[in-house]
Formats: structure tokens, C-alpha cells, sequence
């Protein structure tokens, strides 16, 4: 929603942003605060590097986002009750925090909100306050498998307000019995687009974010620290935070990710597959050679999965090793059709103790391009080619396609090796409408 003269407004990138790897920020309500996109607002002020925790974070969305609510003023003509209602805004939180000092982390829910939040545990009302308020779900019980909040557009009919309840209990139910991921964003995507298809006020574009306990613990260091999040964009696994862009229309070739904040000032926003945006204090910076610096490894992994929308390719590295951060730096998409997709591996970045790091240059199912031994202008040697020849061969590169890249590659360096690597994982390009 716009201020002004409020409409709709559909934005096919996303409205996820990540707090660290502990937490995910979603909202319903206006399209632009202090006129600059909401999920790029929401990023800037978590990232402030004034804050010292996670509430001070969440304090400070709720104090500038009640500044800025004051401060519009009603649209000529519009009687006050229509203008308090279009004012209704919701950023909703959920990830993991530590209750009380000592313990350990738990699940939880932020509710920031204008008409939701702090009246009766998130009850609507009509109309909007001239205050935002935070709520916290309570501590769930270890008997708990899911908690589940809806927000932003609520069900009207009689017929809609059954399908939320039965989608309430299919969750408790998936949950009970761990089914698979995907079943659950099945569901999810249905009753989504259902609303999409009756309300106007709902988007038909998706992003699911998954932020696993383990990548949580491992993240959850004191703000001001220096750290890394990664993400990849995947159904979800155990070993790192994933996301899932399931758009309206499958073919498009476009796939957009959600923006980071990370805590103590730096930010990541306008991630797309087909072009990556990245800011740290506004200046542009080398993926590949920042990763490195920061102590990651740059590998070609070999991956699982179809390779079709729905089921994403996905590196296996994070099934065979315990990794303290992960990010697939190929930046391809998955095929946009029902069919695999022709990539041989990933090119990926990570991070690890001394001893996996030790054992993962061993192992012959990965290649390390780029370490802090392996340097981005260094010309590698011949067993380290050969080791890449044997790698391609085993993972179906034909003869033809290894003998011209290996002729080329004896010219380059490692960081140069790394970008060929990458555009040949992508595979062929993808038209685009």
C-alpha cells in the first residue's frame, strides 16, 4: 500500500529481510516509509550499528516507524476512519532468541505493529494506533511442534475463515509427523494464492525463509562482532539459513532473494540471481575476493536435487561436512521447467574449523579454487589442473568441452578460474520475457 492516495502496489522482488542468521522480518501495510521501500527501511534500521541487541533493534522499528506514521497527514477528502485504516502496518519476526540469560535459544515471534500487537496478543483492530507496539509469542513448549500467525489480510467469508482453521491444524499435523518441507510450502502456497485470487490486497509472489537452530547458534554472536551470514537459495536443509522464491508465473528466469541486515552496520539489499546488488556502507565490493579475506574457501562442489523450480539443485557439501557458513556463489537459477537442468556442480563459498578445512582440500569430490593458500592471482600448477580435469570428467563434461576450458584455464589465475567456473555451472542462458 502507498500513502497518498493508498492502491496496491505488487512487487515481484521480495519483503523478507534477515537479521543476522537468527532471525527473519516480513510486513504487511505500506510500500514506502520515509520514502524509501519498506523491506530497504526495515533493512537500514536493523543494521544501525547504534544497536547492541536484537531489542534494541526491534525498539528502535517500532520508535521510527511511529515518528514516521505520525507524520503523514490525511488525503484531502478522506473521512478520518478510511484514512486510520489504510494506515495499518505489521512487521512480524520469527527465528530464535535466548528467554532469559543462560538459556538456550528458543523459537519465537515479533509482532511490530500499529493495530495488532501489544492488545490482547495480537488481536486486530479496526482501526490504526498512533503507536506502534511490539509482542512476543510466549515461550513454546517442548510439546509444540509450530506456531503459526496470520497477519496483514484476514479472512472475510465464513468459507475463508475454515480454510485458515484446517490450514492451522495441517501445519500441527506436518509438524507432528516431520514431513517434508515442501509439503508444508505446498500448503502454504495454496491458501496463499487463494486469498491472492479474492482479496487485491495480496500478492501472488512467495519467499519463504528457513533458518535452522544449528545456523542460529553459530550466528548468534554479541552485535558489534565481526560476521558473515550466507544464504542459499534452496528448500530447506540443516546445515545453513535458505530461502525460496516461488513467483506467479514459473518462467520468468528471475529470482530474487531476501536483503540482510547485518548486526553493526553493513547490509546486503536487491539480491536477483540475474544480477546481485551488494552494499556495505554503500560501496561495492569482490564477492569472491571478499569471501576469501574473510576466511572462506571458494570450492566446486558437486549437487543433488533436479535442478527444476521445485526442486532446486543443491550443493551436498553442507550433507558430508560441518560447516560454520555456506553461500552458493554460482548465482544460476534452477531450470524453469519441468526437466533437469544441464549444470555439472556449484561453485560455493565456506567456512569452517582448521581440520574440516584440512580434509575437504583431500577429498576428491570437491576442487578448492581459492583459499588463503590458494591465492586469487595465483597460476595454479599442473596436479591441481588435473585433479579439476578428473572432476569435470566424473561429472559429465564431455572430452570436447574439458579439453578446450583446460587450454584456456593454463592462462588464468585462480580468481579468474573461479568467474569461468561459475558462468559454466550456470549453464545456458536463460531467455527472458
Amino acid at each position: 500500500m502507498s500513502t497518498g492516495t493508498p492502491v496496491p502496489v505488487e512487487d515481484d522482488q521480495n519483503k523478507a529481510v534477515l537479521f543476522g542468521s537468527i532471525m527473519t522480518f516480513g510486513y504487511t501495510g505500506l510500500a514506502k516509509i520515509e520514502n524509501k521501500k519498506t523491506d530497504i527501511w526495515l533493512t537500514e534500521v536493523l543494521s544501525d550499528p547504534a544497536h547492541r541487541s536484537l531489542k534494541d533493534a526491534i525498539e528502535a522499528v517500532r520508535d521510527r516507524a511511529t515518528c514516521y506514521f505520525r507524520s503523514i497527514r490525511r488525503p484531502r477528502g478522506w473521512q478520518q476512519s478510511r484514512f486510520q485504516i489504510a494506515k495499518r502496518h505489521a512487521f512480524v519476526g520469527a527465528g530464535w532468541i535466548k528467554q532469559s540469560a543462560g538459556a538456550t535459544l528458543s523459537p519465537t515471534v515479533i509482532l511490530i505493529s500499529n493495530y495488532q500487537a501489544g492488545n490482547k496478543h495480537g488481536h486486530l483492530l479496526a482501526e490504526a494506533n498512533n503507536e506502534f507496539e511490539i509482542w512476543l509469542s510466549p515461550e513454546l513448549k517442548k510439546s509444540d511442534k509450530c506456531f503459526f500467525l496470520l497477519t496483514g489480510q484476514q479472512p472475510v467469508s465464513a468459507e475463508d475463515k475454515m480454510y485458515v482453521r484446517e490450514l492451522n491444524r495441517n501445519l500441527k499435523r506436518c509438524a507432528s509427523k516431520d514431513v517434508s518441507p515442501k509439503t508444508i510450502l505446498s500448503l502454504l502456497s495454496v491458501i496463499i494464492r487463494r486469498f491472492a485470487a479474492r482479496y487485491k490486497t495480496v500478492g501472488n509472489n512467495l519467499m519463504a525463509v528457513s533458518l535452522p537452530k544449528a545456523t542460529a547458534e553459530r550466528g548468534n554472536l554479541s552485535l558489534g562482532e565481526k560476521q558473515a551470514t550466507l544464504i542459499v537459495s534452496s528448500l530447506p536443509v540443516n546445515g545453513a539459513p535458505t530461502f525460496l522464491y516461488i513467483p506467479a508465473e514459473q518462467n520468468k528466469g528471475i529470482e530474487y532473494g531476501p536483503n540482510v541486515a547485518f548486526p553493526g552496520g553493513n547490509r546486503l539489499t536487491d539480491y536477483r540471481i540475474t544480477k546481485v546488488s551488494q552494499q556495505i556502507h554503500s560501496s561495492p565490493i569482490n564477492p569472491l575476493r571478499e569471501a576469501v579475506s574473510a576466511g572462506f574457501i571458494i570450492v566446486l562442489s558437486e549437487w543433488t536435487g533436479t535442478g527444476t523450480w521445485f526442486d532446486k539443485r543443491r550443493a551436498v557439501i553442507t550433507d558430508h561436512y560441518q560447516l560454520s557458513g555456506f553461500v552458493d556463489v554460482t548465482g544460476a537459477p534452477s531450470w524453469p521447467r519441468e526437466e533437469p537442468c544441464p549444470h555439472y556442480g556449484n561453485v560455493v563459498a565456506v567456512k569452517g574449523e582448521p581440520e574440516i578445512i584440512n580434509k575437504l582440500e583431500k577429498d576428491p569430490n570437491y576442487v578448492v579454487i581459492m583459499s588463503s593458500t590458494y591465492v586469487p592471482q595465483e597460476l595454479p600448477d599442473d596436479p591441481w589442473i588435473d585433479k579439476l580435469k578428473r572432476w569435470l570428467i566424473d561429472h559429465g563434461m564431455s572430452t570436447v568441452e574439458i579439453e578446450t576450458f583446460i587450454k584456456e584455464l593454463r592462462a588464468l589465475n585462480r580468481l579468474q578460474i573461479a568467474k569461468k567456473l561459475i558462468a559454466i555451472m550456470k549453464g545456458p542462458a536463460i531467455s527472458q520475457h
